[in-house]
């Protein structure tokens, strides 16, 4: 609430445009993101938020070039970067990390015969 007060104060004040403050919109995303991965056992939903708020800002700014029809696999790509946090997270705090149904399957029918 405080950054939208403040960036809508600050276009009434004359010192940003209001197309400068629309341009500005993914910041909330990125910082709803931060407030939850600051709390314990919060893992990949913030930092799923966090990453999409990144590729929002960036798309919106077409910052490196890279507008939304353009950066599409960037979003990909942290997706993929918020299952790696999400594990890493998970023993960093010792939790066990979620387990992959796949991964279950093959252990149980794998060829290991003890009888």
């Amino acid at each position: 609430m405080i950054a939208v007060g403040t960036m809508f104060l600050l276009e009434r004040l004359g010192y940003v445009s209001s197309g400068q403050v629309l341009q500005l919109w993914p910041l909330l995303v990125i910082c709803i993101g931060l407030v939850h991965l600051v709390r314990p056992g919060s893992g990949r939903p913030s930092i799923f938020l966090l990453l999409v708020g990144i590729w929002l800002q960036i798309s919106t700014l077409e910052l490196f070039s890279l507008g939304f029809g353009d950066s599409w696999p960037l979003l990909i790509i942290f997706v993929g970067a918020s299952l790696v946090f999400d594990a890493a997270l998970a023993g960093r705090f010792g939790e066990p990390a979620a387990r992959d149904p796949v991964v279950e399957v093959e252990a149980v029918s794998g060829d290991d015969d003890e009888r």
